[in-house]
């Protein structure tokens, strides 16, 4: 992506947040990272997860300037919506299943 991206191009990334615990503990009701993760077919891309950190080491690593880093909310079941809750005070990366980073080609 960096190497086609035009200077002072746009580039945003939106991901699985390996740090997400529901991601690990079955009580979240999403299996989809504990292991043999089977995926979603033949078009499935889903080859790795990464953290917040993996993302901006990459982009720093290309030369990229990181603008903003942020965790995402999805859609759940409510009891999983009140443990994301109390989980954002201990700790952000932990509640929140998807990363987004936005940094650009200087």
């Amino acid at each position: 992506m960096s190497r086609v991206l035009k200077r002072n191009g746009i580039l945003e990334i939106i991901t699985d947040n390996a740090s997400y615990l529901g991601f690990h503990l079955s009580i979240f009701g999403a299996n989809l990272h504990m292991g043999g993760y089977v995926g979603y077919g033949k078009e499935d891309k889903h080859y790795a997860l990464y953290t917040a950190e993996h993302l901006k080491n990459f982009c720093k690593k290309l030369g990229l300037k990181i603008v903003k880093v942020e965790y995402l909310n999805t859609e759940a079941k409510w009891y999983v919506q009140i443990i994301r809750a109390l989980l954002r005070m201990l700790s952000p990366r932990l509640a929140y299943p998807r990363i987004k980073i936005v940094a650009y080609k200087k």
